[in-house]
């Protein structure tokens, strides 16, 4: 699949290398190039990555998936200035864990065919030396919590679970609750054991 790559942070970088790594043309875009190859050149990777580089902006007609991750925050308003640059048939999803695929919709007519979702990765990504060290690895067995539109997943399914996430389909109205679980796993664990201790 041709991927393009919007947010070159914690996961953005991970991501990008890992969807490379397992066969995919990965474009990988950022507001500062040059940074980026910095932090890229610094995880010293087994093999030369295939991942391209590319400032921000410009065309992304050639790509079936276009994964935003940039903060919640820059979400609504990043899926507003490149929904006109996505061909028709191409799939716009974000990787936030609290947010569903509805803040990427209602930026193109209804006569464009586009398909939206969101694709969270449930592990912890600090920084992209620790989300590589998660990822690298064939077994990484990482869960990736899926909704969206049905046409969007199908394509979605065997791109991610070929570089070794566990998929996961969960309804846009559970969305809030997976969130809440996953912030109580995760966060409320070192609470507990410091209030233990």
């Amino acid at each position: 699949m041709k991927i393009a790559v919007i947010g070159a942070g914690n996961l953005g970088i991970p991501l990008a290398l890992k969807l490379a790594k397992s066969g995919n043309s990965v474009v990988l875009q950022s507001r500062d190039t040059a940074k980026l190859s910095q932090v890229i050149d610094s995880l010293r990777l087994a093999t030369p990555t295939s991942v391209q580089i590319r400032e921000l902006g410009g065309d992304l007609s050639d790509y079936q998936l276009i994964l935003l991750t940039v903060p919640d925050t820059e979400i609504t308003t990043l899926a507003a200035k490149i929904s006109p640059l996505v061909s028709a048939g191409s799939i716009i999803a974000h990787c936030s864990g609290a947010h569903d695929s509805s803040n990427l919709r209602g930026h193109r007519s209804a006569n464009d065919e586009l398909w939206y979702c969101s694709l969270h990765p449930l592990n912890t990504f600090p920084n992209p030396h620790a989300g590589w060290s998660t990822l690298a690895a064939s077994s990484h067995a990482t869960a990736l919590i899926c909704e969206g539109d049905t046409e969007a997943l199908s394509k979605i399914e065997p791109v991610f679970s070929a570089a070794g996430f566990t998929y996961q389909q969960i309804s846009k109205e559970a969305k809030p609750l997976y969130h809440a679980a996953s912030v109580m796993v995760c966060n409320y664990l070192a609470v507990l054991m410091h209030a233990g201790l």
